[in-house]
């Protein structure tokens, strides 16, 4: 009686341990570290300042100047958020393994990328009047 029990209760450690290891794998498998992050945010800020510098930059001077309130600047920031919104969704289908459509994380990804985008789209110069 007392073997019989002992081993119940070995099986049902071995299962629960064998559930813990299952659902660790899995979430260490599932999400984007902080290096991954980084790497997206370097490409967004990448792909806002090839715009600025190789598209805006080369155009004939406008009359309004080109700052966030400009109707090219935000076309670029829309069509960018598009982009970013299929990018997120391949990112969490065939990277992080979600079966289903995980809208929280596609729409914080694309609005975080979009907004880091933004920072190399925008062609202001900052002026940083120091005090002395």
């Amino acid at each position: 009686m007392l073997i019989s029990s002992i081993n119940i209760v070995d099986d049902q450690l071995y299962l629960s341990k064998t559930i813990l290891l299952q659902a660790f794998k899995s979430v260490e498998s599932s999400y984007m570290n902080f290096f991954s992050y980084v790497v997206l945010g370097g490409f967004s800020y990448a792909a806002g300042w090839a715009i600025r510098t190789y598209v805006l930059e080369k155009q004939p001077k406008t009359d309004q100047p080109y700052n966030l309130k400009h109707p090219a600047i935000l076309a670029y920031l829309a069509g960018f958020f598009i982009v970013m919104l299929i990018v997120s969704w391949l990112i969490g289908r065939y990277i992080l393994g979600h079966v289903v459509i995980d809208l929280p994380f596609i729409i914080v990804n694309s609005l975080v990328a979009t907004f880091v985008y933004s920072f190399g789209l925008n062609p202001e110069k900052a002026s940083y009047d120091v005090p002395n």
